[in-house]
């Protein structure tokens, strides 16, 4: 990983063994995960993530897109450590705020102010630091009452606690899946100005979203991820226009299909793994 790297991703990939039955019985799974020239018919493997490489800069943001089930969650996952890769290695320089799913994270058994405390800690954020910004976390995220719990709230109401307490952090380094989606209207325009502040201050931030127009936008480098494999990355404006017309060939009326366009794209050089 070079000096000035914070997130280095060598050659990674990542599979999973998936069962195609619903009725399949824990005994027949444990067989599965035992080594053998073959597997049941019931289960197959699937490549989440196919022999990825790059590299992220301090400061820089770095775009992911790719249409569902293209391996974009799994490489966040893989970049915060909670999975491991099959081959390949990650090296992350500093700590991780991460938002890959708005849904979850929270404690349910604690508070609202309970889960503030908790999770500002394990951040290394101080009890003096988290009481200076417990209101701010509180009236950002538009709750009153701190002695609810998170399943008194909607849905919507815990994604905005869940990216309030992580903006709130400091943090330096920043995972994000789809936070441009959480709550209402006015709170995605709360959330784009605060991501436009972070950006500034020179967060190194990961994120993956369906908004291209936004996604666009905010990156210095867009990574476009396509059945796992990285099918091109570099200059936001023609990674998203690639991107794009690429949607537009797979679509069932188009006369070429979409996968054939990564014959076309140069990859940039500093990548030999695309």
């Amino acid at each position: 990983m070079s000096i000035e790297s914070v997130i280095s991703v060598s050659n990674v990939s990542k599979s999973f063994w998936v069962h195609a039955r619903t009725d399949a019985t824990l005994l027949s799974r444990m067989a599965d995960m035992l080594p053998s020239g073959s597997k049941r018919l019931h289960s197959r493997s699937i490549s989440a993530v196919q022999d990825v490489s790059f590299d992220v800069h301090e400061g820089e943001v770095l775009g992911i897109v790719g249409k569902n089930a293209s391996g974009k969650t799994t490489l966040l996952r893989l970049i915060a450590g909670i999975l491991e890769p099959d081959t390949g290695s990650v090296h992350v320089e500093g700590p991780i705020t991460s938002l890959i799913n708005l849904s979850v994270g929270l404690q349910y058994r604690l508070t609202i102010r309970d889960n503030i405390f908790l999770t500002c800690s394990l951040f290394g954020m101080s009890r003096q630091h988290i009481r200076d910004v417990f209101d701010v976390i509180l009236e950002y995220a538009g709750i009153t009452d701190a002695d609810m719990y998170p399943y008194q709230l909607s849905v919507g109401m815990s994604q905005r606690l869940a990216f309030s307490i992580a903006v709130h952090t400091k943090p330096r380094i920043l995972l994000l899946d789809e936070i441009f989606s959480a709550g209402d209207e006015s709170f995605r325009k709360k959330a784009m100005y605060t991501m436009d502040e972070l950006i500034s201050s020179n967060v190194t931030v990961v994120m993956v979203s369906h908004n291209l127009e936004r996604v666009e936008e905010l990156s210095d480098r867009i990574l476009w991820m396509d059945q796992g494999i990285v099918q091109h990355q570099g200059d936001p404006k023609e990674t998203i226009a690639a991107y794009r017309q690429f949607c537009h060939c797979s679509t069932p009326n188009a006369k070429h299909h979409g996968s054939a366009y990564k014959h076309s794209s140069s990859p940039p050089a500093s990548s030999s793994h695309l």
